[in-house]
């Protein structure tokens, strides 16, 4: 909606590149004010060194300007997360009791509705932080319960009978099933142990001799948008392909971790990333008359982009999730678990990635936690120190 609308806006005023300007521009300007605030955040909750080097991190690694304006779902999907995880801190870590006045239980609400319109894992999100608030406002659990299932519904109603009924449009259901079907085409690759029954799925979803063609084990596109493949056969046999897929498991269980490991390889192994989509700078053949001019190029006659091209600091997605996890463990450790809560929703992004991503890499899907580094590094801080370490504290003044 978002990216259709600013195109057709472009289109109305006689050029649909006017459209992509405009959209740049308002994701340029709605995360210069998240970033901004997220360092004030910062400021009030850590220390202003915390926050210069925040800064500094934001403003000297140049894929924070790609992703700024880039067409991509995945900035203002990330920055809602990370809207999230402050609200969460604020009002349901330090002030249990503020999170349950009403304007505050409306915010939790909306963010959530914002958050899974962006990205189809967003839901997946907030069922895990719903259940963890339900768990912690236990003994007041009637408002937060509601508030969390009326959350839910309304995001089940808008992205199932509302985009079906009025966009003519509906999740797919071949992007939620990445990993299981790498699985599968990897088997028959290996010609692993099959049936007859599964043989005959397997051929319906695409001519066996085809597999090999399009299997790439870190990525799951060239399958799922073969032209030999038929979603409409897989749609109509979800029952089925859960089935073949447990067939299959019980007599390919080597296959099967193979293959999943190697689909989910740069969101668990330290350094062990690509550039894969790392950024986006060219515009895709398309036909809606969208194309990409380098004005500042041809007058000055310097290759802008070529050069920024190897500029872009790379870093693993694994190296984020353990820091992300080490931080979960300090605060299990600590004995100040409801300090996990913020900590969740990059966690649980990280999960629905481990379950379903479509490819083994690709920092986008895991932007949020390139944008909570600074919160990552720092978040030991925020940790109120334990009654032993206060204890100990005392006795070192006093002496």
């Amino acid at each position: 909606m978002l990216a259709g609308g600013s195109v057709w806006l472009g289109r109305a005023l006689g050029n649909p590149n006017l459209g992509v300007l405009l959209y740049s521009l308002l994701q340029l300007v709605s995360m210069a004010f998240l970033l901004g605030y997220f360092l004030e955040w910062m400021q009030r909750r850590i220390h202003r060194f915390c926050t210069y080097f925040a800064l500094a991190f934001f403003c000297t690694i140049p894929v924070f300007g790609n992703y700024a304006i880039v067409m991509w779902k995945d900035p203002w999907y990330s920055g809602l997360l990370l809207l999230l995880g402050m609200f969460l801190y604020d009002k349901a870590v330090l002030d249990r009791d503020a999170f349950l006045k009403r304007k505050n239980l409306v915010l939790y609400g909306v963010l959530g509705v914002l958050i899974s319109l962006m990205r189809n894992n967003g839901i997946y999100i907030m069922i895990l932080i719903s259940v963890v608030l339900v768990y912690m406002y236990r003994k007041r659990v009637k408002r937060v319960a509601l508030t969390c299932a009326v959350t839910i519904l309304c995001i089940c109603t808008i992205t199932g009978p509302v985009y079906k009924g009025v966009f003519s449009a509906e999740n797919e259901f071949v992007e939620s099933i990445g990993i299981p079907l790498q699985q599968m085409v990897r088997v028959v690759i290996k010609d692993g142990n099959m049936t007859k029954e599964d043989k005959e799925f397997l051929n319906h979803l695409m001519p066996m001799e085809k597999y090999q063609e399009y299997y790439n084990p870190f990525l799951v596109d060239p399958v799922k948008w073969a032209p030999e493949f038929h979603t409409d056969y897989l749609n109509a046999h979800k029952a089925a392909f859960f089935q073949t897929w447990f067939s299959l498991l019980k007599s390919n269980f080597g296959i099967y971790v193979e293959q999943y490991l190697m689909g989910t390889y740069g969101f668990w192994h330290i350094g062990g990333d690509t550039p894969y989509e790392f950024v986006k700078t060219q515009i895709a053949a398309n036909d809606w008359w969208l194309y990409q001019i380098a004005p500042f190029e041809s007058y000055f006659n310097y290759a802008m982009q070529e050069k920024m091209s190897g500029k872009y600091d790379f870093m693993a997605s694994g190296l984020l999730v353990w820091i992300a996890l080490y931080d979960v463990l300090l605060c299990w450790v600590k004995r100040k678990s409801r300090y996990i809560l913020p900590l969740l929703i990059m966690v649980g992004n990280w999960l629905t990635l481990m379950i379903a991503t479509p490819t083994a890499f690709g920092l986008r899907y895991i932007f949020i936690m390139m944008l909570g580094v600074p919160l990552l590094v720092f978040y030991p801080l925020l940790l109120p120190p334990s009654e032993e370490e206060a204890t100990s504290r005392k006795k070192h003044i006093s002496m």
